[in-house]
């Protein structure tokens, strides 16, 4: 694919609307959460969610075998209804999170556990974490360890391409290029097309993570 390990700036639909069907492994990808946070090109309301997710999500099934997404707490039921769901837990020392926001989120999964019913075993559920990514340019990255845990939980071949249609910083690139498997990131936002871009360059494929480190994952 001539996509493979490689940035596109533009926009999500129509760059996916030219893939063909179920030409990519997973989609892994951090929606926006209709807080009107500003993205430059991308106005963050709910309104503008709603229809984000009404019609990139058949899209993403269309082209990707299965899709994993964090939405937020209260935004999970403007989404299809997933085949399971996982929990992010950060665990902040308190009851809440820093911002005094729930200190959980659900993970939506569409399509069956990889790590079931095969060689792999079977593995938790909640996904927990303590750090914090910062990267600058960017007003909410998501956390590098989160996001590589999640990553290892949701895929288990290292053939696998990986698509974020919202790719933002570039987080799951990066973990991507982290454990020796492809990726294909889509951004609207030049500025964070280059941040990514320099993110990546600065990654080396691939750390040293895997089944054996399941006590970095689970604990």
């Amino acid at each position: 694919m001539e996509w493979v390990n490689k940035i596109i700036q533009g926009d999500c639909l129509e760059v996916i609307g030219e893939m063909e069907d179920k030409s990519v492994d997973l989609c892994l990808t951090d929606f926006p959460y209709g807080i009107e946070i500003d993205y430059g090109v991308y106005k963050d309301t709910q309104e503008n969610l709603k229809e984000l997710i009404k019609k990139l999500m058949p899209e993403l099934f269309r082209v990707c075998k299965k899709t994993y997404l964090t939405c937020g707490v209260l935004n999970q039921w403007l989404y299809p209804q997933p085949n399971w769901v996982m929990g992010w837990i950060v665990e902040s020392g308190g009851n809440t999170g820093k911002y005094g926001f729930s200190c959980w989120q659900p993970i939506l999964c569409y399509g069956k556990d990889a790590r079931l019913g095969g060689k792999q075993g079977r593995a938790r559920d909640i996904i927990k974490t303590t750090r914090r990514t910062k990267v600058e340019g960017h007003p909410c990255p998501k956390p590098l360890d989160f996001w590589k845990k999640l990553l290892w939980r949701v895929s288990v071949s290292d053939k696998d391409i990986i698509l974020d249609p919202l790719m933002g910083s570039g987080t799951t690139c990066v973990v991507a290029k982290e454990l020796g498997k492809q990726f294909i990131g889509i951004e609207i936002n030049e500025k964070y097309c280059k941040i990514a871009e320099e993110r990546i360059k600065n990654t080396t494929p691939p750390l040293p993570f895997g089944e054996k480190d399941t006590g970095f994952l689970l604990k």
